[in-house]
Parts: C-alpha cells; sequence; structure tokens
C-alpha cells in the first residue's frame, strides 16, 4: 500500500516551456542590469553568465552537481562593483525567469489528482530538480505549493536526480518508509532511474515534455499522454 507519493514538476505536474538563448531575454537582462549599475551588453552578460555555472559546477564535483543560481546572478554583481541584497537578487531571479518563460500551465486534471490524494490521506512531496529561486514562485501561481507536505528542490541540497543523494535526503528528512512510496515522472533516466536506485516503484508518465522516444521498461507501471487520474486508479489497485 502507497501511503507517500513523490512526485517530479516540471513535464509530470507543470507544462512549461522555457528559453534561456533566445537573444530578447539577454538583451532584456542587460538593461535590467544596468538599471542597478551592472553595466553588460547583452553578449557579454550571457558569456559571464554561462561562465559562473560551469565554473560553480566543477566546484560542486560529483556526477549531478545542481548550483544555486542566486550565486551566479551575485556574482555577475560583484563584478561590476555592485552589492546586491537577497532582495535584488530575487527581482533579477523573477525578471529572468518570467523573460525566458513562455509558457507555464498545469497539465489538464492535476489538480483532480491532487485532491484525489488528499481525499485518500496519501502524503503528496515534491522532489524537483529545479531552482528554489525560479520554481518557488511558479509553485504558488499554479496553486500547487499548499497541496504538498513536503517539498525538496535540487538547488537546495546541491545535487539532482538521478543521485540517489537527493531522494534519500528527502526520505530521511520527512520519516517516509519507501516500501510505502512511489515515485512519479516524465523522464526514465531522471525520475524512474532514482526511484529504482533507491529499490522504490516508480510511475512513468510519458508527456509532450518527455524526451523524444523515451521509454522506462524498469518502471512499476507506464501512463502516457493526459492520464493523471490513472495515477489514482493505481494507487487503489495497490491497496
Amino acid at each position: 500500500m502507497y501511503r507517500n507519493v513523490l512526485f517530479d514538476l516540471y513535464g509530470t505536474l507543470v507544462d512549461i516551456h522555457t528559453d534561456e538563448k533566445k537573444r530578447y531575454l539577454w538583451q532584456k537582462m542587460s538593461d535590467f542590469f544596468r538599471a542597478y549599475g551592472a553595466y553588460y551588453t547583452p553578449t557579454a552578460l550571457r558569456k559571464a553568465y554561462l561562465h559562473y555555472v560551469t565554473q560553480l559546477e566543477s566546484q560542486l564535483g560529483g556526477p549531478y552537481p545542481e548550483i544555486q543560481i542566486e550565486l551566479v546572478f551575485l556574482q555577475l554583481y560583484l563584478d561590476k562593483g555592485i552589492h546586491a541584497d537577497p532582495a535584488l537578487i530575487q527581482s533579477t531571479g523573477t525578471a529572468f525567469r518570467t523573460i525566458s518563460r513562455s509558457r507555464l500551465a498545469l497539465y489538464p486534471d492535476v489538480l483532480d489528482l491532487l485532491n484525489g490524494l488528499k481525499e485518500r490521506h496519501i502524503g503528496i512531496y515534491l522532489l524537483s530538480n529545479a531552482q528554489h529561486l525560479f520554481t518557488e514562485p511558479e509553485m504558488q501561481m499554479t496553486g500547487l505549493l499548499p497541496f504538498f507536505d513536503g517539498v525538496f528542490y535540487s538547488s537546495d541540497i546541491g545535487c539532482k536526480k538521478p543521485d540517489p543523494t537527493f531522494m534519500e535526503l528527502l526520505l530521511s528528512t520527512y520519516g517516509l518508509d519507501k516500501k510505502e512510496c512511489v515515485m512519479i515522472g516524465n523522464e526514465a533516466a531522471s525520475d524512474v532511474a532514482v526511484a529504482e536506485a533507491c529499490g522504490m516503484d516508480s510511475i512513468y508518465l510519458h508527456t509532450n515534455l518527455s524526451p523524444q522516444d523515451d521509454s522506462a521498461p524498469a518502471a512499476t507501471w507506464q501512463l502516457s499522454g493526459n492520464a493523471h487520474l490513472e495515477i489514482l486508479s493505481i494507487l487503489d489497485q495497490a491497496k
């Protein structure tokens, strides 16, 4: 019997599209930084941003490192002699994410799924490869945050799925028995793999954001399309 479900976020519950390569993003972010006295051309800003992302990842080490993007923005200001306070870093992250994002919506039936889990008194947890700075506001915007009994963003931990350390830390933090949990996600190499590495069952949900030709033979169950409500049937059958 599953007493807890661990969800991936993007591509599983939330349909999203972002593009950090588009020129418009770096043009607008150059304007944003200039407004606070940090003068970059769009090209120089993108180059410096990518440099610090790579540098921080190499410093963390490990097979699946996850940086805190706040440190990148902070360093970009420091390089221009600007000491950015937390409010400015948050504003910078909000601007960056808003400009780079062109779509953000829940998949159909997600709220019905979550309400169904609550009615069944099943614990709901998030294990997301995501930046806290970007994702916490999006959790609030989509109305998802109140449903969760625990939320783990990879940027807070320093590693990401499929590193089993990420999963094991969530389990130990909330005192969950992996035999009573199931991982639900849309990527075989991330969500299903981390569940398999930890000896946990998994439900693979193939969505429009799943990798092309992705398959998950190691998953306990496989679903395709807008099949979120079928998750409830699986959980009911597993009692």
